[in-house]
This record gives C-alpha cells, structure tokens and sequence, in this order.
C-alpha cells in the first residue's frame, strides 16, 4: 500500500513538474495575443516588447507572467520621446485562469530598470496624456478588462525617473530608484507601506538646483481612501544624504491631472553637520571624519493645488549659527559661518515669491566675507537689493576641502558691490532708477586640473560696475600657449543672468600667438576622425558680443597666418567675421564670413568671401582638403596666384566642409607658374609627340569658375604654350 501511494505521489509530481516546464509554451502565444490586445484597447500610443512569458518561481505560488523589453513612445508632438521603458515587468496572476476564460486576477506587479520621463512644454502640454478615454458605460458591448486588481503589493528596482517642466521652470532627476509597497488595494480604505530608496535626487527650480544627486530615503506609511484620491501620511524617516527629515500632511488626486496637498517638513536635528552633507564636494570626500560645530533651522511647507497652470504656495527657513566645519588632514576651516534665509511663496504665484538671503557671513582662513540678496516679482519686475563685501583667499580652498588629484588652484579675489532697484529699469534702459555700484578684482589666478593639464592663468582682472555697464579695465593671462590681454565693457549683464535676456558689449583682445587646437574639443583638428566623434562648437544663444582681436600668429592644422586682425561679432547664434586681414602662404588675404548654429547644432552653416594676393601654389594645395577636393590639378602647379572668392555650404561634425552643400563662384589669377607630371596633359604630349606639353610655364593665366552640388564649373580659358593655342574648360 505504501508503495502504491509512493508511485502515485510521484506521478503527481512528475505531472506538476512537467506542467511547470510545458505551461510557459502552451500558453505563451495564447498571453501574447491578450497583452497585444489589452495594449491596443487602453493605450494612444506606439508601444514595442520583445516578448512575454510565464513563469511559476519568480512569484510563486502565483504565476508570473512577465512582458520583457517593453516601452512605451508617445503620440503626435511627443512621437519622438519615450515615456516609458523597462527591462521587464512582472505581474503575479491566479493561477487557474491559465485554464479558463473568466480573467486574470492581479496581485503583484514588479518593474525591472524602469524608466520614465514626464514632459511639460511651455503651452501645457503633457506626454503621458496616452489612455484612452473610458468608453465601456458609452458601449456596453466593448466588453470588460480580463485583468481585475487585487493588488497586494508592488516593487520598483533601479529605476530611473525624469519630469521636465519648461511651464512651470522646474525639473527633477530620480537615479537608482528602489521603492516597495504593500496594502489591501482592493478595499476603499487602507493603509500602505512603503520603502524608498534612491542613489541620486536632483530637483531645480528657477534655475536653482535645490538638490543635486542627494542619496534619499523615505520609509512612510499612507492612509488611502480610493473614494477620495487622498493620501495621508506621517513619517519621521526621511533621510537626504545625513539630513534626517519629518514630514506629514497629504495629497489628493483631482480631476484634470491636477493635485491637491499639504504638507509640512521638519529638520528634527539641529546639528550644522546634518544639513552640510547636502553639499555635494563636502559629502562626496570623507564626509564622517569632517569635524563641524553649529547649529541650524530648517523647516517649511507646501500648500495647495498643482497642475499644468498652477503650483502649490510653499515655503522655506534656513538658519546657520556659529557653524564651521574643517577636514580633520586639512589645516583650514570655514568658521563662523552664520546664514538667516527664507523662500517664501503665499499663494502658488510665482511672481509673488520672494528669496530673502537676510544674512550671509563666513570667513575663509582670517578673511570675512559678507552677503545679503532680496528677490522679489521675479516674472514682471524683478527687483533685487543686495550686497557682497569681502576676500577670498582661493589658494585657502585647497587647504579647505578635498579636490580631485590633479586639481589645484590660486587666487585673491575681492569683492565690494552694491545693487538696488528693479531689473526692468536696466532692461528699458532707465539706469537712474537703478543703483548698482562696486569692484572686483582677480589677481594671481591659476586653475590645473585633469582636464586642463597645462593650467589657466589670470595675473589680472579688474571690473568696475555702474547700473549700465560692467567694464573690464584689464585682464592679462595665458592658456596654454597664449598670452593674451583685453579689456572691454558688458551691458544689460543682470537681465541677462537673471531672466536670460541678450548680453551686448564689445571687447578688445590681443594675443601673440594662437593654436585653434588648443581651443577645440578633443580630435577636432584632426580630419581623420571618424562621424560622430566631437561635436562642433555651438555658438551661444542671447548674445551680441563684438570683439576687436589681433593676434600675432594663428595656426590651425598646417595653416599659419599672421599679423591677424579683424572684427568678430557674436549675435543670434552666429559668429561673424568683419574684415579679417592676415599674411599666409607667403601672400595676404581679407577675409569676410559667418559660422551658425541657429538652424543646426550638428551641422552648422557657413559663409564667406576672401580676396588673396600672392598665394603659393605648392602651399596651398599642402594647406587647405578644400583646395584638393576642389582644384586636384594644384598638386602639379607651383607658383603664385591672386584670387576671389564667395562661398557658402555647410560643416560635418568634425568641422570640414561637405562638399555636396558647397555653392560659390569666383576667379583665380596665375601670375606665374608651372605644370608638370600632370597625367592627361603628358599623354596628349606623348600621342601627339609635342614634347612641349610633357612640363610648360604659365603667366597671367585667369579663370572663371563656379561650384554647386560638389561639382566646379572652369569657364573656358585660353592658354598658349610654345605656339600653340589652347582653350581650356570643363567641369
């Protein structure tokens, strides 16, 4: 008897380990055709997975039915972005409803490498707008969902999470996510737990980034009513790097993809160390040997509705008393350190926020540095009143914090400036009505680091500042192998700093020699990088900047020109070049032009003229791709030759020129010069026996010629070589 029910034991589970192996096969193409159908009839929008499967481990003793690769692309102006992708998800459903027709029924769901970007463009205009409308009460016989909720629990695991909104001016970064919950959902009320963990949290409003790569934690229990939307918590675990945080209030999901909250925090520590592991170079370098003293406040709220029109009123206090910190191997402290600060919005409209910087103290080694900022009416009239007073020691930051191996730097820097009054008195160029007076000078500046090896020096700088202008009554310094000097003056610098506008001004500099490498990204030089492997050099936007350069040498490739001067003007994403003159290649050259990047970042266009005089031949051809790609007879010429020309195309991404985009015409005169070895001619001379022709001199020889599409028309020409009469042409 026992025997028998040993084998019958067995067989059963021979039976279930079988079915556990075949069960993945005989319903793989039967979970497919559901998931592709359940896509379609939820979702506008493009979506791709490599495959699905099931599995009896991942979630036993449910079954796991796994959709590998999937993403997820938005619709119409969003059809380029992918809202969302993971390596896997996982869903635990019933496992009986493999056999039947009756539905699925979802207690789990887990997301493997998730992620996720939300956009909002300025118009409001969101990308996760991807659901179909609800139509089962309009149509009763569209039929029902198969997967009915009965969630228990989901998890999250490194996931990567993005939200751009270019309405609202802000953006957050989630990086390394892991987050965890667990509740009831399927009743109206309960209570869920949660577990969060995240590598790096960045958030930046109005250009500020208030936190940056912040190593996060949150341990939180919710109260959720599903009749209500609402959410309701009350945690004392909230950890961002060492500061520890309190938090308690709700947030309620309303119509209109609009939220309701109110929420408030709370630093329960006051101890200085705390909060000064948010920054990050101190928290990044052995951060637990760093001794501190202080104190600090630190609490806040946020209330109110958010949606794509409108946030939430909120506010920050930030106190530091008597604070230093100093690295226990390092001889210099940031000492009384003393900052009263507070952001501060009532009523969810920006342009009524204001950032009240009371107080802002420290002294560097025995140096005292002081500063205070008001800023209000951000949007509509920004004004500003604020003040900076002090020295800095740079030389001190290294005896301060840890730097990078390779990384050093120098300097006394001095500041004492004065501001009051509103912006858009600048911008309408009503300077009586703003003050802003003051210096700042940088002497014995030198920065070395890994990247830049080879070190940048400033020996001087001086700048004075009235409400119109910045002047820059000196600067001297070296980079690399370039001694240059200036000066010059800046316009409307604070709109510019503070609400984007264009900075104007013009400058003056003067260099003795100049390697355009040096000032090019890596492999930009060099014509034999592959596609793809710099990026050219993107003029900056809100710019209309004049310099006035001259340079004793330039060289770039085997190009060397000298005596260089002219106009550079930097305006609307354009570099233009104003009666450039220099001597190369043994002759002169004026050269006009433009470089943009308005249109195309990857691809910029180009244009100029240039008139040269006494040109070598030979050099030339050596110098210039663009010279063999369009004139190959050069390589068996010498001698001199004037020419004009206008030309205009557009530039790969390692700056050489695409010759299927160049257009242009323009003439060359051959004073005087010789043509040898050049192999139709030699044949012609070797067919006709005219020994003459095998290598002839020319003089005053003038074409004509024109460009387009990669193709160059020579105008016909006549050439007479020992008697003989030729007319040359062709394309």
């Amino acid at each position: 008897m026992l025997r028998k029910t040993a084998k019958i034991f067995l067989l059963i589970l021979g039976v279930v380990i079988t079915a556990a192996f075949a069960a993945p096969f005989i319903f793989r193409d039967k979970i497919r055709m559901l998931v592709k159908k359940e896509i379609n009839n939820k979702l506008n929008a493009k979506v791709d997975f490599a495959d699905v499967d099931l599995s009896f481990v991942r979630q036993f003793p449910r079954v796991s039915l796994g959709v590998d690769s999937l993403s997820v692309t938005g619709n119409r102006e969003f059809s380029a972005d992918t809202l969302f992708s993971a390596s896997g998800i996982d869903v635990a459903v019933n496992f009986w409803a493999l056999f039947g027709n009756n539905g699925y029924e979802v207690y789990a769901v887990n997301l493997r490498n998730p992620r996720i970007h939300a956009i909002v463009r300025k118009d409001g205009s969101v990308n996760w707008n991807v659901i179909k409308p609800d139509t089962a009460a309009a149509s009763p016989a569209s039929g029902k969902s198969p997967f009915r909720l009965h969630l228990q629990r989901y998890s999250i695991s490194n996931g990567l999470v993005r939200y751009d909104d270019a309405q609202g001016g802000m953006s957050a970064e989630v990086a390394g996510l892991n987050h965890s919950g667990s509740g009831d959902f399927t009743s109206e009320k309960f209570t869920l737990k949660t577990t969060t963990r995240a590598d790096a949290v960045t958030f930046t409003y109005g250009n500020i980034p208030w936190l940056y790569r912040t190593k996060t934690g949150i341990d939180a229990d919710f109260t959720i009513d599903n009749g209500t939307s609402r959410y309701a918590f009350n945690t004392d675990k909230i950890t961002l790097n060492d500061l520890p945080l309190s938090a308690t209030g709700f947030f309620q999901v309303l119509p209109d993809s609009a939220y309701a909250m109110d929420i408030q925090y709370n630093a329960p520590s006051t101890d200085f160390k705390n909060l000064l592991s948010l920054v990050p170079a101190v928290y990044s370098k052995d951060f637990r040997q760093v001794k501190t003293s202080g104190k600090i406040l630190f609490n806040g709220f946020v209330k109110g509705r958010y949606s794509p029109v409108s946030i939430p009123a909120y506010q920050m206090n930030l106190g530091i008393s008597n604070a230093s910190f100093q690295y226990p191997d390092l001889p210099t402290a940031l000492k009384d350190i003393n900052i009263t600060a507070k952001v501060d919005n009532p009523d969810g409209v920006t342009d009524h926020t204001v950032i009240d910087l009371t107080r802002g103290h420290f002294e560097l080694g025995n140096d005292p540095f002081d500063i205070r900022l008001l800023l209000k009416n951000p949007v509509t009239t920004l004004f500003i009143d604020g003040a900076a007073k002090g020295k800095i020691d740079l030389g001190q930051l290294t005896k301060l914090v840890k730097l990078d191996p390779g990384t050093n730097i120098r300097g006394l820097l001095n500041a004492d400036v004065n501001m009051k009054g509103s912006v858009a008195a600048v911008q309408q160029k009503q300077y009586d009505n703003f003050y802003m007076a003051g210096n700042v000078s940088l002497n014995g500046f030198n920065y070395r680091s890994p990247s830049y090896p080879e070190g940048i020096t400033l020996k001087n700088l001086q700048a004075g500042f009235s409400p119109k202008t910045i002047v820059v009554t000196d600067v001297q310094g070296q980079y690399k192998s370039t001694a240059f000097a200036g000066n010059g003056a800046l316009d409307n610098v604070l709109p510019y700093v503070l609400k984007n506008q264009p900075l104007s001004g013009i400058l003056n500099l003067k260099a003795d020699q100049v390697k355009l490498g040096d000032f090019m990204p890596a492999g930009a030089d060099s014509v034999k990088q592959p596609a793809g492997a710099v990026s050219p050099f993107a003029v900056p936007a809100n710019l209309a900047i004049t310099i006035n350069a001259a340079v004793d040498k330039l060289a770039y490739q085997n190009v060397s020109l000298e005596q260089v001067s002219g106009k550079l003007v930097l305006n609307n994403e354009t570099v233009t070049i104003e009666g450039l003159k220099a001597s190369v290649l043994g002759g002169s050259m004026v050269v006009n032009g433009s470089y943009s990047t308005k249109e195309n970042k990857l691809q910029p266009a180009f244009s100029f003229d240039y008139a040269v005089n006494g040109f070598d031949v030979e050099k030339s051809f050596a110098s210039f791709n663009t010279v063999r790609a369009l004139m190959p007879v050069g390589k068996f010429l010498s001698g001199k030759i004037n020419s004009a020309l206008t030309i205009s195309g557009g530039l790969d991404n390692n700056m050489n020129p695409l010759p299927g985009s160049l257009t242009g015409k323009g003439n060359l005169l051959l004073v005087e010069g010789l043509l040898k070895k050049f192999a139709p001619v030699e044949k012609i001379a070797s067919l006709l026996h005219i020994d003459q022709l095998q290598s002839f001199s020319m003089k005053d020889v003038k074409t004509y010629f024109e460009f387009a599409q990669g193709k160059v028309l020579v105008k016909p020409f006549t050439l007479k070589v020992e008697g003989i009469n030729m007319e040359i042409g062709g394309m």
